[in-house]
């Protein structure tokens, strides 16, 4: 269910005239967005044996990894025990970047809450990875409509510089991270409006080694309760044993720098359309002198309001221009430091999401319920919460099984997700659980692996055996 109502300044239609448009190519698999998941999704059908094109709206390969500037992988790899579960396509990636000196090679650690790494390697690796498995990329392309033939997908309807074109397909996979395909596709979908979203920026000529001293001699503006739990003698650990620099987002509430500006009237907790102003949350590789900035908040509805969408993104980089300022003036190690790039796009969390056969909600995390036709596994996470407080994310000994069915809408056929954001799921489990790279990177391989198993069997999504791809919690 839609509860919102698009935002048109008047009540007037006009016709578009019906018009033939060239068909650009016919192809096994059209991935559209190209962010983790869609390049991953992308990958595992074309190296299943799927002809594949990817399709993306910007300019650069990676999303909200890249173009978002959230240049943090979440490292949810692993069992409470340490163990690792989580490999194939998802730890390769990770590997590639550590291998070109863009991350640290110590993130094989349980106690490591992320992996901060250098987008622009990480647009590189994307793009080594994606042509030599011969995938076709579309950048500068939009997506604006599906071609539907009853309720079965055949292919979509794109927006370029040489104008309007189709191109169809056996199979669509949907990583725009807004359901995009399948809510014009016609398939039932939830949205509930304004959710939040954030801008990053990125400092350079930081003293890494010095904010860490002052966060040594000052330990109570550390906050072991926010984001992902973490004790502060591990967040010591991290860095000096492991090269890992992370303060938690949220972690800004103890943070004396920006407490003692608000109080002064220097910062703020909100102004304009941005809110948590200071829930600043801090990512950096040791030696790289760089420190991303994860900042703030805005509620806007981006899917209904495109004025309202547009200003607040805008203002959105002005509070990155001023934080990065204060910064300069007031916390140790920033004071040579320079703004140095601010994300081109801002990271909305949740949006759309699809109505499959199976709706998973955070409770099925919990108890960690049994499905069928499980198409990956991956650790337990979610908040631990006492007396209606939030004590940040932990993880649990166990790994839940992922039933095939939350990736597909069930209304419409040959249409798959390939994205934690958007799947058939509850909004808290998406946002706790799901929605972070490392899981969305997994709903990415599962969806070129149905896409690519679908061209295989000749089948439609609804009508192939997925039991070739899957197992049972039951078995």
């Amino acid at each position: 269910m839609d509860f919102t109502t698009k935002k048109y300044k008047t009540n007037k239609k006009c016709m578009e005239a019906a018009r033939e448009i060239p068909v650009y190519d016919e192809v096994d698999v059209v991935v559209a967005g190209a962010g983790l998941a869609g390049c991953c999704a992308a990958l595992k059908a074309a190296r299943d044996g799927a002809n594949v094109i990817l399709i993306e709206r910007d300019g650069i390969l990676g999303g909200v990894a890249t173009a978002g500037l959230m240049t943090c992988i979440t490292n949810f790899f692993f069992k409470k025990d340490g163990t690792q579960v989580v490999h194939d396509i998802v730890e390769e990636i990770v590997d590639s970047l550590t291998e070109a000196g863009a991350a640290s090679d110590k993130w094989k650690n349980v106690e490591v809450p992320c992996i901060p790494n250098n987008s622009e390697v990480m647009q590189e690796c994307l793009f080594k990875k994606l042509t030599e498995a011969g995938v076709r990329i579309l950048i500068h392309t939009f997506v604006s409509d599906v071609i539907m033939e009853g309720d079965t997908a055949r292919g979509v309807i794109i927006e370029t510089k040489m104008g309007r074109m189709a191109i169809m397909a056996k199979v669509l996979v949907d990583s725009t991270g807004d359901a995009d395909l399948a809510y014009h596709a016609g398939a039932e979908y939830e949205y509930y409006g304004h959710d939040s979203c954030s801008t990053l920026f990125e400092l350079a000529n930081v003293d890494l080694d010095k904010i860490m001293k002052f966060f040594e001699e000052h330990p109570e503006n550390f906050d072991e309760q926010k984001d992902v739990a973490l004790p502060f003698e591990t967040f010591r650990k991290n860095y000096y044993e492991r090269g890992i620099f992370h303060t938690p987002h949220g972690g800004g509430k103890k943070l004396s720098i920006l407490q003692d500006a608000i109080k002064e009237g220097k910062w703020w907790h909100e102004k304009g359309t941005a809110t948590k102003l200071d829930h600043f949350g801090l990512y950096a590789t040791r030696g790289s002198n760089r420190l991303l900035v994860n900042s703030h908040f805005c509620y806007v509805d981006t899917l209904s309001d495109v004025e309202a969408h547009s200003y607040a993104e805008l203002e959105s980089r002005l509070f990155c221009i001023q934080l990065a300022k204060l910064m300069t003036e007031r916390m140790p190690g920033c004071e040579n430091a320079y703004l140095s790039r601010i994300s081109t796009t801002m990271g909305v969390r949740l949006t759309r999401n699809i109505i499959g056969d199976i709706y998973l909600t955070l409770d099925d995390v919990k108890v960690n319920r049994k499905y069928n036709n499980v198409i990956f596994r991956t650790p337990i996470l979610y908040k631990k919460r006492e007396d209606g407080k939030d004590l940040g994310l932990r993880l649990y000994n166990e790994t839940i099984g992922i039933p095939v069915e939350v990736l597909i809408p069930k209304n419409v056929d040959n249409i798959v997700i390939g994205t934690g954001k958007c799947i058939s799921a509850d909004r808290q489990s998406r946002q706790e659980f799901l929605r972070g790279q490392m899981n969305t990177m997994l709903f990415g391989v599962a969806a070129g692996k149905i896409a690519a198993e679908a061209v295989r069997q000749n089948k439609s999504i609804k009508i192939m055996d997925v039991t070739t791809i899957t197992s049972s919690n039951f078995a």
